[in-house]
Order: C-alpha cells, then structure tokens, then sequence
C-alpha cells in the first residue's frame, strides 16, 4: 500500500513545522522500527515548467483546439473520445511537441492519460501552480504487517503512529469532520428509516439468514451537488497512491476511503426509482453487471446492496453500473456501511476480485467509523467550495460500538518493560494513540492506575493490559 507523506501530515498539527524541516529519511526508519515496515520511500518532485491548463474551444474530426491562458497560445492535440468541449486538460510540452499529460507526469507509474479537470480561471491562468504540491515523499508499507492493524489502512491512521515520533498532537476530528445531525436506529428488529420530509428514501437492513453481515448501514441524500471533473490537487494525491482520478464524486469517496479507511459508494439518486435501499443476501444464480463492465453470478453467500429487487452493487467490492454516477449526475444517494469481514473475503476470492474497498473490509474495520466517513466527505466538498443541498440527517442503522475500558497497575508497566518509565511519558503515547487516559491513585500503598479507554478503531488488537504494555514498548524501544 502506498501513502503520501503529505497526506499524512494534512492530519497532524505541525505548528511552524513544514515538510521541508523534517528528515524524513529518519522519520520513516523509525516507523519501520515501531510500528510497521516500510518497504521504499520515494522522493516525487514534478517540474512545473513544462506544464500548463488549457481549455478546449473547438474540436473537429480529428483534432482539438485548446488555448492555454499561462501561454496566451493556441495548442493542437489529436481528438481523444474522452476529450470534451470547454473541458480543461493537463497539457505538457516537451521540447516541440506538445501533449496530453498522463498520470506519470504527476508522481504515479501509470501511464494512462490524466482526464479533465476542475479549476478556477485564476488558476486557469497559471495560479493552479502556487498551491500544487510539486514535491512529495510516497511510502510503500507491507501489507502484511499491518494486518492485525485496519485502522493503519489509512492516512490517518499513519499519521496517529508518526505523531508519538514527532512528539506532535493528531488533528482532532471536529477539524476534518463537518457537522450534520445523524439519527441512529439501533434496535436491529426495527430496520427501516423514518422517510425524512427532506429525504424520498428508506434503508432497510433484511433480517434474513445473513442480517449479520451487516452490521451498521448509513446514508446521506443529496438533492443537488454539483457534478465537475476531478479537482487537480486532490487528482494528484490519488494517483500517487496508485488511484485513477475518476471525477469529483467518485474521487472524494475514493479519498475518504485512503484518509479514513472507510469505503464509500455514491449512486445516482435519479436511477433508483423505488427510492429503497435494502442490503441482504444474493439469491442463487442473481446477477449483477458491476463498474468494470463484468457481469457476476451470484450465490446466496453474496451480500448485495438492493434498490428493493435488483442487485445495484456488490457489498463491500464494487458498485454496479446500473446506478453509476455519470457526467449526467446531479443527486446522489452517498452510502456508508460496516460489512462482515469473512463475507466479503469469501465473494472477493471466489468472483477474483480484489478491490481497494474489500482489501479494508476484510481487515475488520471499525464499525463506528462508517458515519464519521460521510462527515469527512461533507467537510471537503465545503473545504473545495463545491455546491449542494443534502438531508438535514444521516440516517444510520444498526447499533454504535462500546469502546472497551482497561484498568492497567503503574508497577505493573514498569515490571513488565525492565526500565523506568515516566508516568507523563506513558500519557503522552497513549494520547497521541488516541487513547483515553484516566489517573486513579491509592493512597494507602501508594498506587497508580491507569484507567484506559480503547478506541473502537483499535479493539481488534487491544484487548488485555499486556497489550497496552506493548503499545508502550514500541515506542521507548
């Protein structure tokens, strides 16, 4: 799996501190020591003077006409089916020649052309170079040694681990979330939403043989949302984790995905005419054609997302290319879920596909999350000035998870590490691990407790005192 090293730091409060002021040569070998082992580290640098946005003004048979602002000059490009009128591309020059950027041009290995973008006429202008991020480090980490850990599939989760070695504090959540009312219906014999004045749709959860695949479903209406092409800074970051830029609606999900570990999926809203979502088991032989254009047979061992009837995605893998957001697209209906790891395992191995979202799922994320990643894709449609009118609430099914709560003996840690530890050093690790930390003492023998709060995001790993000890370990060393 691939990462930004940016990204990473988009979720850390730095201070002064830049990327330039920290070796992150060092900063990565001690990762690889205390948390997870890091394979490559790649410097990206991308020179920008050969690069400019251009926008088509014309097209015929067999060429485009572009003009590009920075230049003030017209530029020809062969007609590619994707290309659109009006419609802003990455153009490079090299040396006479002049051509459609790939994502190579950006910091990815993919050759493949880079689609239009969205910018503002400044940035048309040559401004777009100011707040590009030309340089970047991208981590490579092994997989396998983050299996036990699902809350490091992502930019954030790194960034949790990086801010015990950089002695920094994580950015809290109401700094990346945004806020919206969410209505949690937890008793799991009553599984269909309220019908919102503000939202046409109904979620159910079946309560049939394989309710249990599901264990938390949320959703968010949007009534408008402005449908443009994929926005450039955030295009780049995709691609450089080995994500093709898609268009707007699609790449965010796919970003929150990377930066929270949560897969997300948007339908069209106008395709689902029952205005029903219903999650149960597939039906022996139903079949469902998905985003790639192939067509599954399912069996009754399948989780499908429904619109009452048909299948119109495949859970926790791939959606289906009935409802697929289109340049057409101006409502969606934005899913969220928590889906039973060994389910989607068994559909991924059986139907030989393996995607980004059923690599997470199958990790056994956590459960609680799944509304946190609609409040993160909400923050970065305001933080990029993107329009729409969504629901008042996020609708949520099935019940929120207890974190789980460990009384751990002061001596106890002390005995177990062989050296001394300060008491404001165990606090200051465990809190940057977001870790709840109470002090109990007892005066009579002159002990102290530590009363630890474990996040839902680490309850699959952390379970005993012993395991806090560990945790405190690998980073005194």
């Amino acid at each position: 799996m691939k990462l930004s090293m940016r990204w990473i730091f988009d979720h850390i409060d730095l201070g002064s501190l830049k990327l330039e002021d920290i070796n992150i040569k060092e900063l990565v070998d001690l990762f690889s020591l205390n948390s997870a082992e890091i394979e490559s580290l790649d410097y990206v640098n991308t020179s920008l003077d050969r690069l400019t946005l251009a926008q088509v003004k014309s097209i015929d048979n067999m060429q485009a006409i572009l003009y590009s602002p920075e230049l003030k000059k017209e530029i020809i490009l062969p007609l590619e089916k994707d290309i659109l009128l009006n419609s802003v591309y990455l153009v490079k020059q090299d040396y006479q020649n002049l051509y459609r950027a790939t994502l190579k041009d950006l910091g990815s290995s993919n050759t493949t052309l880079l689609p239009n973008v969205y910018v503002s006429d400044e940035d048309l202008s040559g401004n777009w170079k100011k707040n590009f991020e030309a340089t970047d480090y991208i981590i490579e980490v092994s997989n396998t040694t983050i299996t036990n850990r699902p809350d490091m599939w992502s930019h954030r989760g790194f960034a949790r681990e990086f801010t015990v070695l950089l002695n920094k504090q994580l950015l809290p959540e109401n700094k990346i979330l945004s806020h919206r009312n969410i209505k949690n219906y937890s008793n799991l014999q009553v599984l269909k939403s309220n019908v919102e004045s503000d939202n046409p749709f109904i979620i159910e959860i079946d309560s049939g043989n394989c309710a249990y695949a599901c264990r938390r479903f949320a959703g968010l209406y949007f009534k408008e949302i402005e449908n443009i092409p994929s926005l450039l800074n955030m295009a780049t970051r995709l691609l450089r984790v080995n994500a093709k830029p898609i268009n707007m609606i699609v790449d965010l999900t796919n970003y929150v995905m990377f930066d929270l570990s949560q897969p997300m999926h948007a339908f069209d809203a106008k395709k689902i005419e029952s205005k029903r979502i219903v999650v149960r088991c597939a039906w022996d032989d139903e079949k469902i054609e998905l985003l790639d254009n192939s067509e599954v047979i399912l069996n009754s061992k399948d989780y499908v997302i429904t619109d009452g009837e048909e299948p119109i995605a495949l859970a926790g893998i791939m959606g289906g290319s009935s409802t697929a957001v289109s340049v057409k697209t101006d409502s969606i209906f934005l899913e969220s879920a928590n889906f039973d790891p060994v389910t989607i395992r068994q559909t991924s191995t059986r139907i030989k596909k393996r995607t980004e979202a059923s690599s997470r799922f199958e990790k056994n994320l956590d459960p609680n999350q799944n509304t946190q990643a609609i409040l993160r894709f909400l923050k970065l449609l305001d933080d990029n000035h993107v329009k729409y009118k969504a629901s008042e609430s996020i609708i949520s099914l099935g019940n929120e998870y207890g974190e789980k709560v460990i009384k751990v003996d002061y001596k106890f840690i002390l005995n177990k590490l062989g050296i001394e530890v300060s008491v404001e050093r165990i606090e200051d690790i465990l809190v940057n691990l977001d870790f709840g930390i109470k002090l109990e003492k007892d005066i009579k023998d002159n002990s102290i407790f530590f009363i630890i709060t474990v996040p839902t995001f680490r309850s699959k790993d952390i379970a005993i005192k012993e395991d806090i000890v560990e945790e405190i370990a690998r980073f005194i060393g």
